[in-house]
């Protein structure tokens, strides 16, 4: 009987164990984490994984959508902001946003202090620090090393070059490019890197801010129309109906030998079944010595109203820990912002090498634009491969401009 009771005490005890566990689990802090990065969502969650597994007092939930930017404002219109939410610090719009008050100010911050502060100064809003750096960007092209190593083929470093490395290309029955015109986001970004190349960021820019200047008059601007053609030329039949993630399997399955994108997109081939080796080099130009154009890629920031900003504040931290982000490093591959943390990525350094090079980097053209221009900038180039009226882009494009 002695024994009886003692099994019924341990299983009485059990219970009241669990019980208590389900409780503590109805109980947790829920923190919603918006990624704006498709390519992150999985790594994400392993970390999460990991913080819970050492603080089973919180539940850290993902979410990621299409068009997570237009998602997010109209979340930012209800009054419903994430918790954390990914952000793009040197753009116009979170800077605008940030002077309104959505973002937590984060200025003197523990954790700001493992973030090397060349990356922080450059994103403060008067002053103020409102968002978190974790990694910066850099856009080029990725290639096939291992098939253009078979077919005699190099990198290009000018116009001309790139011109015959597509005809070697279709000659030896590859698709030169992997593009996803169906997504704006990568078209901008191609535009924005032709015209860099085509005369150097002060003319570009110069072009921008000139409401003189129509763009049908701007040689650049119609030359750099002329390369979004020839990219269309060199794509997939089907470029302006595919999206990012089917562009890069299609580079990742050997089918086409190129694929113009940022470097964010390593991961993301390694995920799709990428088997041959690759590599990269920065749009070519005429002098060939061809620029990249960079900035703060993976960011986020606090909602000023967050109904948990101990957690969440206890969770960044986390994330920003030397720990933390070496492991994000290590499978994520992009250069980090967190002192101490160094990815190796030797795929990606025929453009992350140029971000130490005097004169072959430049911040993204975007930035100086105002705000909501980039994303109509995106929209009437996605448009452009779906009409080819260049007479409609130009006039489009001198209103969204003022010009």
């Amino acid at each position: 009987m002695k024994t009886m009771r003692h099994g019924l005490a341990l299983i009485l005890a059990a219970a009241m164990c669990l019980t208590s566990a389900l409780a503590l689990a109805d109980d947790a802090a829920e923190i919603e984490f918006f990624s704006r990065k498709s390519e992150t969502v999985d790594l994400f969650n392993e970390i999460f994984a990991m913080y819970e597994e050492g603080n089973p007092g919180v539940k850290v939930t993902q979410t990621q959508v299409p068009d997570a930017a237009t998602v997010l404002y109209s979340r930012m219109a209800s009054g419903d902001l994430p918790d954390i939410l990914g952000v793009y610090p040197n753009e116009s719009d979170f800077r605008l946003q940030a002077a309104e008050g959505y973002y937590m100010d984060l200025t003197g911050s523990e954790y700001l202090k493992n973030i090397n502060e060349s990356f922080l100064s450059g994103i403060e809003v008067d002053g103020k620090s409102y968002s978190i750096p974790m990694t910066v960007n850099g856009w080029g092209i990725f290639y096939n090393k291992t098939k253009f190593d078979e077919l005699g083929l190099k990198a290009p470093a000018t116009w001309d070059e790139l011109k015959a490395l597509c005809e070697a290309i279709k000659a030896a029955g590859y698709i030169p490019m992997a593009t996803s015109f169906k997504e704006g986001w990568t078209v901008g970004h191609l535009a924005e890197n032709i015209l860099l190349n085509l005369e150097g960021a002060e003319a570009v820019n110069a072009l921008f801010a000139d409401s003189g200047v129509k763009m049908e008059d701007s040689a650049l601007f119609q030359k750099m129309v002329d390369w979004l053609d020839f990219f269309e030329d060199n794509s997939q039949p089907d470029s302006i109906s595919t999206d990012y993630s089917t562009a890069v399997a299609l580079f990742s399955r050997g089918e086409a030998l190129m694929l113009p994108q940022g470097i964010w997109a390593l991961a993301v081939t390694e995920q799709a079944g990428m088997q041959d080796e690759i590599a990269m080099f920065p749009m070519p130009n005429d002098e060939g010595n061809g620029m990249i154009q960079y900035g703060i890629d993976l960011a986020f920031s606090i909602a000023a109203d967050t109904q948990n900003p101990e957690q969440v504040q206890d969770f960044v931290a986390y994330l920003t820990s030397t720990e933390t982000a070496q492991y994000f490093a290590d499978r994520e591959k992009s250069p980090s912002t967190i002192n101490g943390v160094k990815a190796v990525s030797p795929q990606i350094e025929g453009v992350t090498s140029l971000l130490y090079e005097e004169g072959r980097s430049e911040p993204w053209l975007h930035f100086n634009w105002a705000s909501g221009v980039d994303g109509e900038w995106q929209q009437e180039l996605a448009s452009y491969f779906v009409l080819h009226d260049r007479a409609a882009l130009n006039e489009n494009l001198d209103e969204i401009f003022g010009k």
